[in-house]
């Protein structure tokens, strides 16, 4: 037997995390599990962490594995096919795209066909429609580079003293108070740029899928084949 396990990230689909192994055991989970923490910014009380209720993911190494790095951990239902969704369609993905169509003669040769698969193709290269026909990894650096720059904008400046015009009369043949002019120095106020009040992710069709970004409030679908 071959079992494969891997972590993928709710926000843009990228698998984080993944390991095979001859045996569906704990170790095996937890290996996807760790490597997932090793290449994200996991922060405490931010990440959730998403499986079915298979006895390796309810194993008590694995719940204080995931408390150690303050991930919350979510399980779906008894019997519900749909609570892992996510995962189950990433392996079909899987077997459609390269299970399916190769053969491999050792266990060496399909774990490096795997990595092929999801390091050299799948993150990196493979375009999805909810992604707006983006791979994962340009997917990031999209929002990653749109973060960056509302960062830079989204600094409140002052509002310099007397560039307000008063409120005009109610009496229009009654002479017009001059419009004060800006202290030397500042912009006026038809020349201050307009700062934007809320941040939001690039202009992707659809939106993220309930989440924030990466390293912020976001989930982890755990699942192994």
């Amino acid at each position: 037997m071959f079992w494969l396990a891997a972590v993928r990230d709710v926000f843009s689909n990228h698998i984080v995390g993944w390991r095979c192994s001859d045996r569906c055991d704990t170790d095996l989970i937890l290996g996807a599990a760790e490597y997932g923490i090793w290449s994200r910014d996991v922060r405490d009380g931010q990440l959730i962490h998403h499986s079915d209720r298979g006895s390796n993911y309810t194993s008590f190494r694995f719940a204080q594995r995931l408390a150690d790095n303050g991930i919350l951990p979510s399980m779906g239902s008894v019997g519900d096919s749909y609570g892992n969704a996510l995962m189950e369609s990433f392996w079909s993905t899987l077997k459609i795209e390269l299970v399916h169509r190769n053969s491999w003669r050792t266990r060496d040769e399909a774990e490096k066909a795997i990595f092929g698969y999801i390091d050299g193709w799948h993150n990196t290269r493979r375009i999805q429609r909810d992604l707006g026909w983006r791979s994962t990894d340009e997917y990031e650096t999209a929002w990653h580079t749109h973060q960056a720059r509302q960062d830079q904008t989204a600094i409140v400046q002052p509002e310099p003293t007397g560039t307000r015009s008063p409120t005009p009369p109610a009496n229009r043949g009654e002479p017009q108070p001059p419009t004060p002019q800006p202290i030397e120095g500042t912009a006026s106020e038809s020349d201050r740029p307009h700062w934007p009040t809320a941040r939001a992710g690039p202009a992707v069709s659809p939106a993220p899928q309930q989440a924030d970004g990466p390293g912020c409030i976001e989930g982890w679908s755990h699942g192994g084949a």
